[in-house]
């Protein structure tokens, strides 16, 4: 038999997660007597078969040729069996496909816990220095990190921050060495979400314990973020920023799903939700996708545009309302939702549409507005918010949220794009922004002729907002702002209007 190289094992295993997300989406239709859902278990299965035995899973081929051949009565069992087998090759495979990056300046030490390492099955890459660091964290997608703390260049505390400060390396566990062993700087290391502190010297059984657990533990967290385990549906990880084909996007939210799991039960809940994902795989089309989001939402993303998607939309509430849901025991009928769909633009990110929308399902329940809703041109507003402090931005939203749809953007050349795709009621700016200033802002829009009206949050002094006023803002509120001013100034400004 051929061996496979490391390399392309490794692909076919990153490729599982997706393959199990199908599949038990797949096992949810068959449950509810969907039978079209057989053909896809064949097809799939059909696939598995010829592939798996070729990357050195023989029992992957085994079990998807009894699951292609299955009689009805035996396709739901078949699948379950199959993705079994996957889920335990995917648990299995985390250490072999794993690649860890050792930070260490003490040879003898990196060579010893590199071998550790290999000898679990999964693969090492050294850095001596935090530079040296820095420089692979940015080019590869480590599952682990061992950082010693007392590195020639750094502070291996000030790695660590980096770490959790980035996008992309928040969630990856780190396993610190030290002969630094003192409370305090444990207490520092755990808050900042390292998930084991061993001392030195090493002991070689435990480094291989923390190891192992935190690859397993990362993989775990890597396959919820892809594949929603209940419903099947894929994670926000599967999800990017700003996806091209993407028209207009929906938010489900179950109503009252927290009071029903309290009043029937959790497994009735449950059962609510999956009645949600069945009736929406049945609405979506070819370029469409369903996310399971977070708690009772359940995401859409449209290839079709608003007024196109909206009775489809009302046809899945009306489906969902005459749905009966049981869990053995308590039994109810009509699964109340609420969908909040919003216009997608290419500009504003996933996340951010899907606050508008969730921000637009709110204002339907409390007014009673029907199950299904759109924003109303004559009604929302569209504000651009533009600050890059976490904390003003809270609050800045927490007034402006009650005046229209908010979309927010922390530096200039996303401000920049964000204008050149469309006309804004209002732009908040904050005026000294990293690398730049509100000015430049301020001069795109005028330069071009454009009147949408700007109101300035700064902390400096008159000079600076008489600057603002003069290169063409409308208006100012000063930092530290409290929310009644900032709330008054904005409605000013949009009665008032410019566009």
């Amino acid at each position: 038999m051929s061996v496979v190289r490391p390399a392309l094992r490794r692909r076919y295993l990153e490729g599982i997660p997706d393959k199990i997300a199908t599949l038990r989406a797949i096992c949810v239709d068959l449950r509810g007597g969907r039978t079209a859902a057989e053909g896809r278990l064949r097809r799939l299965a059909h696939q598995l078969a010829g592939s798996g035995a070729s990357y050195g899973f023989a029992e992957i081929s085994a079990s998807a040729r009894r699951a292609e051949v299955a009689s009805s009565a035996h396709a739901l069992s078949s699948a379950q069996a199959l993705l079994e087998v996957l889920e335990n090759v995917h648990r299995l495979g985390a250490l072999s496909s794993a690649q860890v990056l050792v930070i260490e300046d003490d040879f003898d030490v990196a060579v010893l816990v590199r071998k550790v390492v290999s000898d679990l099955g999964a693969t090492t890459m050294l850095a001596m220095t935090g530079i040296a660091a820095e420089a692979l964290l940015a080019e590869v997608d480590f599952d682990l990190v061992i950082l010693d703390l007392m590195l020639p260049d750094v502070d291996g505390r000030d790695v660590l921050r980096s770490l959790r400060a980035a996008s992309q390396t928040e969630d990856v566990p780190v396993v610190v060495l030290s002969r630094q062993g003192s409370p305090q700087i444990r207490a520092e290391c755990i808050s900042a979400g390292v998930d084991h502190f061993i001392d030195k010297p090493v002991d070689e059984a435990l480094v291989a314990t923390a190891v192992e657990a935190s690859i397993r533990r990362a993989a775990r967290r890597k396959a919820t973020r892809r594949v929603d385990p209940l419903t099947g549906l894929p994670g926000p990880a599967t999800v990017p920023e700003r996806p091209q084909s993407c028209a207009s996007l929906a938010v489900i939210d179950i109503d009252h799903l927290d009071g029903i799991n309290l009043a029937h039960g959790r497994l009735l809940g449950d059962q609510c939700l999956l009645a949600v994902a069945g009736h929406t795989r049945d609405l979506l089309g070819p370029d469409d996708r369903a996310v399971r989001w977070a708690g009772d939402e359940i995401v859409l993303l449209l290839a079709s545009g608003v007024e196109e998607a909206k009775p489809d939309l009302q046809l899945l509430a009306q489906r969902l309302a005459e749905t009966t849901v049981t869990d053995g025991g308590a039994t109810m009928t009509g699964v109340p939702v609420t969908v909040a769909l919003v216009p997608f633009d290419g500009v504003t990110t996933v996340p951010t549409a899907v606050a508008l929308a969730n921000r637009l399902a709110y204002q339907a329940r409390r007014h009673e507005l029907g199950p299904v809703v759109v924003p109303r041109e004559d009604q929302e507003h569209r504000i651009l918010l533009v600050e890059d402090d976490p904390d003003a931005v809270v609050l800045a939203r927490s007034a402006l949220d009650d005046l229209g749809l908010v979309h927010v953007v922390a530096n200039v050349p996303d401000a920049l794009q964000a204008l050149g795709a469309q006309v804004w009621s209002l732009v908040v700016l904050d005026w000294h922004l990293p690398r730049s200033t509100g000015e430049v802002v301020i001069r795109a829009l005028r330069d071009q002729g454009r009147l949408e009206p700007v109101l300035v949050l700064s902390g400096a002094g008159g000079a600076t907002l008489e600057r603002a006023l003069e290169v063409g803002a409308d208006d100012y509120v000063a930092k530290p702002f409290a929310e009644r001013r900032l709330l008054s100034r904005a409605r000013r400004l949009l009665v008032r209007g410019r566009v």
